[in-house]
Parts: structure tokens; C-alpha cells; sequence
């Protein structure tokens, strides 16, 4: 019987790590000029941004708005100190394109895979 109750404490456990873990942040962002995310090119507007893992734990942002959708892999790196709810794009200039290279939502920051 005891072997039955840990069996079932272990399982509620689990659960509620993986429920945990699966908790993604939304953010919302303005994009002012075409922006280069992945291979796409993000027309200027709103957009959302969440996190998401693949089955492999890699970090998947998806850029969500009304006219465009994109998802780009990346690699997470050492978090920053920010303020809660907090989004912060890093962008690369070539000529006249912009390119996103990295992504900081609440502490978190991502470095968009090449």
C-alpha cells in the first residue's frame, strides 16, 4: 500500500513539473521597419512573441501578428537581470535590412539559430 501512495505522490510530481515547464510567456512588440526573422521577412507592425520547446528542448520562437506568422529555432544563453513582462530585441544592420540575432523576454535570452 505504501508502495502505492509513492507511485501516485511521484506521478502528481511529475505532473506538476511538466505543467510547470510548459508555462511559455506572451509578449507584445512593434516592429517599426521589415525585419529579417530566420529566412522571413516581418512586415512593420504587431506581433507576439512565445517560447515554446521542441520535443528536443530547443527553444522555439513564435512571431505572431495579423499579416505574417514566423517560427525560428534558437539557442537559449546566460539570462539577464529585466523587469518582469519585459521584451528586449537585438537587432543586426546590413545595408538598409534589419535582422533579429537576439531575443530577451523576462530574463531569458535567446540567440536565433543561423
Amino acid at each position: 500500500m505504501k508502495r502505492i501512495i509513492m507511485l501516485l505522490a511521484l506521478s502528481v510530481s511529475t505532473l506538476a513539473v511538466t505543467l510547470l515547464s510548459a508555462y511559455t510567456p506572451l509578449v507584445r512588440v512593434t516592429l517599426v521597419q521589415p525585419t529579417i526573422v530566420g529566412e522571413t521577412v516581418l512586415p512593420p507592425g504587431d506581433y507576439s512573441i512565445q517560447i515554446s520547446r521542441t520535443t528536443g528542448d530547443i527553444p522555439l520562437l513564435i512571431f505572431q501578428g495579423k499579416e505574417k506568422s514566423v517560427m525560428a529555432l534558437a539557442n537559449q544563453i546566460d539570462s539577464v537581470t529585466a523587469k518582469p513582462s519585459s521584451a528586449e530585441l537585438i537587432l543586426s544592420k546590413t545595408g538598409d535590412q534589419f535582422k533579429l540575432t537576439k531575443v530577451i523576454i523576462e530574463g531569458q535570452a535567446f540567440e536565433l539559430v543561423r
